[in-house]
């Protein structure tokens, strides 16, 4: 019986994650084996590493300031749509056949989720099974909206609350009937739909996951800090790092890691609270991306990261290896650092600046040689802001925050012009410019009618 009801499990994911969902859904079969019927199954589904945990885009994070490409490793890039997205390009739509494709990975996704919500509809929740019935919808709300979260930052404008309303959103759907179309959502309904499943989620979240893959409440609240971030709705933000932080607020000690170490942060530290991972595109593989000399140059001679975080490449060029994945993969998921500086970030912007460097003090004292940090205090709010949000470039680089920070940060007055040297030829991308939201896809936009990002 268990064999049966794992083959039937497996053949739903391989057939619904491997061969299509659309293919899957219009099959007319009568095979009671294609569907699944028990909690066991949908469990299973949301399990599928590759599908709700890997191949969030990484088209944001190829567009960001913190490294650069030598001209050689740019010439080398096999696809247009790397070299388009590197430089800008308003006219880079990600083609078919294209390596990656972040939107299919994302929409993938999401149709799994909802996959999962419309089977678990139909399966009584008693008391018997009530505890997990409820973490599997908490886990297929919260990966949801940890998906459009993720492609709002890259899809769609900053967000104004002045404009929000009628700015270009993402589509939101709620079933798995292909045959609905698609249309895009408002900004506005876009976030306040990641809000709400967030928000439904944490009701019913594991306190305590089985693993970082699972999403569980502290993973909701830190999804939930991260977005009333991005809308710049600070105390909110403030309110849900905090929540994420009491259930979860260890700090790796860097002294106590080896600098030597190909990758020195393991995959089971202490800091990473949901486990998710955007795709490595030949842009940002091994040490193709050179670490931009200003940025490195921000880290003092003290600070552990410089040697934790970075590679020599002896040719005058760095590259990053901090990865919280003890592997070449990058992490985008919730960790504990994130929050410490959200909220702090917010309590400064509150004018509480004691306790935001207080929070900023607790996070660089575990970044430091042991001895030589001194707390920072007696500052103004203009230069206790302006050093949590450098540290967090300095801390969070490569976890796919840094394109939505420069949208936000420019909402704000902070005038982020972008610069890229490519063979002679300068690029530029001024503040609040239309293409930091990137193009979707051309066969989207083809198949589906939906408006183009303007470029």
């Amino acid at each position: 019986m268990m064999m049966k009801k794992f083959l039937t499990s497996m053949l739903f994911v391989s057939i619904i994650l491997n061969t299509g969902c659309k293919k899957f859904l219009e099959e007319k079969s009568n095979q009671r084996l294609m569907i699944p019927e028990n909690l066991s199954q949908l469990q299973t589904i949301l399990d599928n590493f590759n599908t709700m945990n890997n191949n969030y885009s990484s088209a944001a994070e190829v567009s960001t300031d913190d490294f650069f490409l030598t001209n050689n490793d740019y010439q080398a890039l096999e696809y247009d749509q790397d070299r388009g997205t590197y430089s800008w390009a308003s006219n880079n739509l990600f083609l078919p056949g294209d390596q990656g494709n972040g939107w299919s990975w994302t929409y993938s996704s999401v149709y799994a989720s909802n996959s999962v919500m419309e089977r678990l509809a139909l399966i009584a929740r008693t008391p018997a099974n009530a505890a997990t019935w409820d973490n599997i919808k908490a886990q297929a709300l919260i990966f949801k909206a940890a998906r459009l979260l993720d492609a709002a930052g890259t899809w769609t404008n900053a967000y104004d609350p002045a404009t929000a309303a009628n700015d270009l959103g993402l589509p939101l759907p709620v079933s798995t009937n292909f045959n609905e179309k698609q249309t895009r959502a408002t900004l506005e309904d876009t976030y306040q739909a990641v809000i709400r499943y967030l928000r439904e989620g944490i009701a019913t979240a594991a306190n305590q996951p089985l693993s970082t893959f699972r999403p569980g409440k502290a993973a909701g609240y830190g999804l939930l800090a991260r977005t009333y971030l991005n809308k710049g709705e600070f105390a909110q933000a403030r309110i849900y790092a905090d929540s994420c932080l009491r259930l979860q607020n260890q700090l790796i000690d860097y002294n106590a890691l080896d600098p030597s170490a190909e990758y020195p942060i393991s995959a089971t530290n202490p800091e990473t609270i949901f486990s998710t991972i955007f795709s490595v595109t030949a842009s940002l593989l091994f040490n193709t991306p050179k670490i931009s000399p200003t940025l490195l140059n921000s880290y003092e001679a003290n600070d552990l990261r410089r040697t934790l975080f970075f590679r020599d490449n002896g040719d005058g060029t760095f590259s990053f290896k901090g990865n919280y994945t003890g592997e070449f993969s990058l992490l985008c998921g919730v960790a504990t650092d994130e929050m410490y500086l959200i909220r702090a970030e917010a309590a400064i912007r509150a004018n509480d600046i004691q306790e935001g460097l207080n929070d900023l003090n607790t996070l660089l004292a575990a970044r430091y040689r042991r001895g030589t940090f001194t707390s920072l205090a007696n500052l103004t709010q203009q230069a206790a802001l302006a050093r949590v949000l450098l540290e967090r470039r300095k801390e969070l680089l490569f976890r796919g925050l840094r394109w939505t920070d420069i949208k936000r940060l420019n909402k704000l007055g902070a005038n982020i012009t972008l610069t890229r040297n490519i063979n002679g030829q300068q690029y530029t991308l001024p503040p609040n410019s239309p293409r930091f939201a990137l193009p979707l896809p051309e066969d989207v936009i083809s198949l589906s009618g939906m408006t183009q990002n303007p470029q």
